[in-house]
């Protein structure tokens, strides 16, 4: 059976030891109070898990000290082999780190709304385009089809990965502060190339379609990518001063967990 060594220097067993080991959350791994429930978002694959009730309260006894130990000892509803076994697999799963020392992290809190028991639906996004230059469009047309390649050529769990890392780069090289108004036109230009695809293009391809357009222009912008409840549900859209652009009311319903750059 396996051992390990706690800080006293003593080898223990495994299965019955209280885990002793430090921990931290991968720069990979996003995580968001829903009050209820912690939503954790992979940035690898863009995927969405939740750890509700005594799970919710592990992690974030986990952020706030860093420290499995006084997790697996200080977690009404759940004994300590329970706590064990969920960091266990936390890290199985890639959610969790080794860490030297207590590296504490923070869990941004979603803004409180009012539930609607899924009975309405909440837009976030603006309204559909009409016409534009031909010019604008041409420009549109290939930011869309590099942000479509760049998500579908390689490995399907890693394309949301891909597009971060595109976005990444392309807000390193232009240096012009861009204005409201030509966020909105190259949000309006992708939306309209987008319009007369035979497939729906999302959020996540239309904002990120739009930043390239912005960055093909030397012009510089935010992009956020947040999570909302009631509800879970992932957004994306593009910021000037931390203030989001051509979006409706509803996107401050969104706890950001990505910012690029």
């Amino acid at each position: 059976m396996a051992t390990e060594t706690t800080r006293d220097g003593k080898d223990s067993d495994r299965k019955d030891s209280i885990v002793t080991d430090y921990v931290s959350c991968p720069t990979h791994v996003r995580s968001a109070n829903l009050g209820t429930l912690t939503a954790l978002v992979d940035l690898r694959t863009g995927q969405v898990g939740a750890l509700l009730g005594w799970a919710h309260h592990v992690w974030s006894t986990l952020a706030q000290t860093g420290d499995s130990t006084i997790a697996a000892t200080a977690i009404d509803g759940a004994s300590a082999d329970q706590v064990i076994e969920l960091v266990r697999q936390l890290h199985a799963d890639g959610l969790l780190d080794d860490s030297p020392e207590p590296q504490p992290w923070m869990v941004p809190e979603v803004p409180v709304t009012m539930p609607s028991w899924g009975t309405h639906e909440v837009p976030a996004g603006i309204l559909r385009p009409g016409c534009a230059a031909v010019g604008t469009r041409v420009l549109a047309g290939v930011a869309l089809g590099s942000v479509l390649i760049t998500r579908h050529v390689g490995r399907r769990s890693r394309s949301f990965s891909r597009i971060v890392a595109l976005l990444t780069a392309a807000t390193r090289w232009p240096h012009q502060r861009t204005e409201t108004a030509s966020v909105e036109h190259a949000l309006h230009c992708v939306r309209n190339v987008a319009s007369v695809l035979p497939f729906r293009v999302a959020c996540l391809e239309e904002t990120a379609s739009a930043m390239l357009v912005l960055a093909l222009s030397g012009r510089r912008a935010g992009w956020c990518h947040g999570i909302a409840a009631d509800p879970i549900r992932l957004h994306a859209w593009i910021t000037l001063d931390g203030h989001p652009v051509a979006e409706s009311a509803s996107t401050s319903r969104y706890a950001p967990l990505l910012h690029i750059p």
